[in-house]
């Protein structure tokens, strides 16, 4: 295998024959559609299989327990080819089984948020940078439009989250200034309710209709703060209890939604 360590030139050609690979390195994980012009001088088996890291120098589409594979059957032609799905990557290898072909303008048509450049940090630690530059990637990639837990596997939220962020409204439980947010809407059920652990004990909260109005309750450890938004749009009234709880609870550190 020749390691040729130089950049990608998206005008010019990889040609590959059959039983031949190229490996491109994006630089990092990135998340988006593999694109590319193809042109097959002969009925050309093409996979397309790729990775986060390299394993001994080699891609193994199968690392993740899962198949990380676009595979094509292409027939003499030239082609404009793109994934139906978005993938996660950093390496990609072009491999092709049979035939001959000529791959042109390889490309990520990146699905990420675009608002994250908005970001700035800079300091004289180029560690503390890259940090930085590492959380920003995670996090274009991981909520375009809802907070995701891996884009490369699930490409979904939790159902728990939506339900205590979006259904039962709670945004922010912050064990360190001991901060409940709330924001209850009208999302057209009838009751809800959830309880979340703290360090100093549980959270419960719970709200439910009645006639016209929404009422809830919720209940803390001592000295924490509640912080409520109405937004139902028809009214909120509150009971708020402050718990002193003698049980030992088994802390779980700070959570936030929202």
């Amino acid at each position: 295998m020749e390691r040729i360590n130089k950049p990608y030139q998206p005008n010019r050609n990889i040609e590959l024959s059959a039983n031949t690979f190229s490996i491109i390195d994006l630089g990092t994980n990135l998340t988006g559609f593999i694109g590319a012009y193809i042109r097959c001088l002969d009925p050309t088996k093409l996979y397309l299989t790729f990775d986060e890291i390299l394993s001994k120098d080699d891609v193994d589409f199968k690392r993740l327990s899962c198949v990380n594979t676009v595979c094509y059957d292409l027939q003499p032609g030239t082609y404009h080819l793109e994934s139906f799905e978005p993938y996660t990557m950093r390496y990609l290898k072009l491999n092709v089984l049979q035939g001959i072909c000529e791959i042109q303008n390889l490309y990520l048509r990146e699905y990420a948020n675009s608002e994250t450049e908005e970001a700035k940090f800079s300091c004289n630690d180029p560690r503390l940078n890259r940090i930085f530059e590492a959380a920003r990637q995670t996090f274009r990639q991981n909520a375009i439009d809802i907070f995701m837990d891996c884009p490369s596997r699930e490409r979904a939220g939790h159902v728990v989250h939506s339900l205590y962020r979006d259904i039962l409204g709670v945004h922010v439980v912050d064990t360190q200034k001991k901060v409940i947010r709330l924001r209850i809407a009208d999302v057209g059920l009838d009751w809800c309710e959830g309880r979340l652990l703290t360090p100093q004990g549980p959270v419960v909260v719970k709200w439910w209709k009645d006639n016209n109005e929404t009422r809830y309750r919720a209940e803390a450890p001592a000295g924490y703060v509640l912080e409520v938004e109405d937004l139902t749009g028809n009214g909120l009234s509150s009971t708020f209890a402050i718990l002193i709880l003698s049980d030992c609870i088994s802390p779980c550190g700070t959570d936030t939604y929202g």
